[in-house]
């Protein structure tokens, strides 16, 4: 499988995002906070979407909230392929997830990797 972020596997839609708050599942891994929510498959080829935010509270810079918004989803890319994707694509489902960060600080790429790793796992345990 390509390691790729394409648009398809971004949770864009604003129907989505609203249900996914309303009615997702919520659990906390330093550096996030992800809510996640299993749908049934609706024509989605991924079988995946993802949100990441960052608050402007916190990150008053656009430049830094972007910059740690890339670090996320490039650690989400690096390691969705082997940890996520083989157990939902046995599912017939689609998993909304946002990842929200918590952190007070721009961290470095190894720790938020090592945080992503940590998510995914937890994901592939409570959607079981």
């Amino acid at each position: 499988m390509k390691l790729t972020f394409t648009k398809g596997e971004r949770l864009s839609a604003k129907s989505s995002i609203e249900g996914l708050f309303r009615g997702g599942s919520s659990f906390f891994i330093y550096p996030y906070r992800v809510v996640y929510l299993l749908v049934d498959k609706s024509d989605s080829p991924h079988p995946a979407e993802v949100l990441v935010s960052v608050p402007k509270k916190k990150f008053r810079s656009a430049v830094a909230r972007n910059r740690i918004k890339r670090k996320v989803k490039e650690a989400y890319r690096l390691q969705k392929n082997s940890l996520l994707y083989p157990y939902l694509n046995k599912e017939q489902e689609v998993l909304h997830v946002a990842f929200q960060y918590v952190a007070n600080k721009d961290l470095s790429f190894e720790i938020l990797a090592k945080g992503m790793e940590e998510v995914l796992k937890k994901l592939v345990n409570e959607s079981a």
